[in-house]
């Protein structure tokens, strides 16, 4: 699979509200960019071609992904004005955005492929009523693709503090029982950070793409093996129970690119430009030393 390019508007400095809950991309690459870009990224082959609404699209970043990934058509709804507002200004070259409830969505019934909905479930007081709606506004064969923390561990991950943005986490089996009620064919997936390991020469003339790196695939294995469950649940749903589902794209070669920062091409750019460094470092004369006498 070749390397796809997707672009990003700069980082913004208005404050969108959220308390800190709405994710705004600001052009840095952390744990939380990586896990919600990654989520709208991993969809890039199930929405190609297709009629796609994303619920509760927040800022717009990832409605804007989707329409890149080749979706036909792509509607973004979210409950603030504020918000929408902005992601119209900012993406609107990409999707067509609107206020709306997520437990009444504003789409007529039947009219879209697909629905993508990343950590919402847990902030809304009716759940099932969310589902319901998702269900009536799906087509005969869409999918839903949903994500939420799961209550076992993200909690745990917090010091057992809940967070007091979300009304009910759920755990596997709960996550499972909602969805079964609509969607007779249902994949479900994990989402962990986890971190690699790189090893480079520090010789002069190293080309820095001769790097020893021990990713995530060999680190998910570790963990699978050890049967710790992850800290997201990401659910695949689909409204036929003949329709196969397509499992999430690894997108192991993809790249995302920022006018003002690479936020997911971080990935490749930022490891590139850490190791660039380091070589740069390490071919530095050692500054003189001391002789161990403090002054």
């Amino acid at each position: 699979m070749g390397t796809k390019e997707f672009r990003l508007s700069g980082p913004i400095a208005e404050d969108l509200g959220g308390g800190g809950e709405r994710f705004v991309p600001r052009g840095s690459v952390d744990d939380t960019a990586l896990e919600h870009l990654h989520r709208y990224l991993a969809c890039s082959d199930l929405v190609r071609g297709k009629r796609v609404l994303d619920v509760a699209c927040g800022e717009g970043y990832g409605t804007a992904l989707l329409a890149q990934s080749g979706a036909s058509e792509i509607f973004g709804v979210d409950v603030s004005p504020q918000v929408v507002d902005h992601a119209v200004r900012t993406h609107g070259q990409w999707a067509t955005f609107s206020v709306g409830d997520a437990l009444n969505l504003p789409v007529g019934d039947g009219s879209v492929d697909v629905v993508v909905s990343f950590e919402t479930i847990e902030h809304l007081r009716d759940q099932r009523l969310f589902v319901s709606e998702v269900d009536r506004v799906l087509a005969r064969d869409g999918i839903f693709i949903c994500s939420t923390p799961n209550r076992d561990v993200y909690s745990y991950a917090r010091g057992g503090v809940p967070n007091p943005f979300h009304i009910e986490e759920m755990n596997l089996d709960q996550f499972r029982a909602m969805l079964a009620k609509h969607f007779p064919t249902i994949a479900f997936f994990g989402q962990e950070i986890i971190y690699g390991s790189a090893i480079w020469s520090l010789e002069d003339g190293a080309s820095s793409e001769a790097v020893s790196f021990l990713s995530n695939p060999s680190l998910s294995r570790v963990r699978k093996q050890a049967g710790r469950p992850p800290t997201y649940h990401i659910a695949v749903a689909a409204k036929s129970a003949e329709r196969a589902v397509i499992p999430p794209s690894t997108l192991s070669v993809d790249v995302l690119t920022n006018p003002v920062s690479a936020l997911l091409g971080g990935i490749a750019e930022r490891d590139s430009e850490i190791l660039r460094l380091r070589t740069e470092l390490a071919r530095r004369p050692p500054a003189p030393m001391g002789d161990g006498v403090s002054p």
